[in-house]
C-alpha cells in the first residue's frame, strides 16, 4: 500500500499507528461548530491534514487537530 497518495496528497492509512485516534469529517466539524464542507475546504487547501481509510474516506487524527488549533491560535493572536 502506498504511503502518500499522489492525487490527494494525502497520507495513507498505512503511515498511523492502530492506536492512534481518528475523526470524521462529521466528528471535526462538530468540534469546531462548523458545517462538514469548511472542514472539507481546510483539508483540500492542506490546512488540516488527513489519512485516507477504505474507499478514500478522509479522517483526522488527534495529532493534526491540535497542530490545527496551535497554527490557527498563533494567527489570531498578535
Amino acid at each position: 500500500m502506498r504511503d502518500y497518495n499522489l492525487k490527494t496528497a494525502q497520507q495513507s492509512f498505512s503511515g498511523i499507528a492502530s492506536t492512534q485516534e481518528l475523526f470524521s469529517t462529521r466528528q471535526v466539524a462538530q468540534m469546531f461548530a462548523v458545517s462538514n464542507q469548511t472542514v472539507d475546504r481546510w483539508r483540500k487547501s492542506g490546512q488540516l491534514r488527513s489519512v485516507m481509510i477504505g474507499l478514500g474516506h478522509p479522517r483526522f487524527t488527534r495529532q493534526t487537530i491540535n497542530e490545527f488549533i496551535a497554527a490557527n491560535e498563533a494567527v489570531r493572536c498578535p
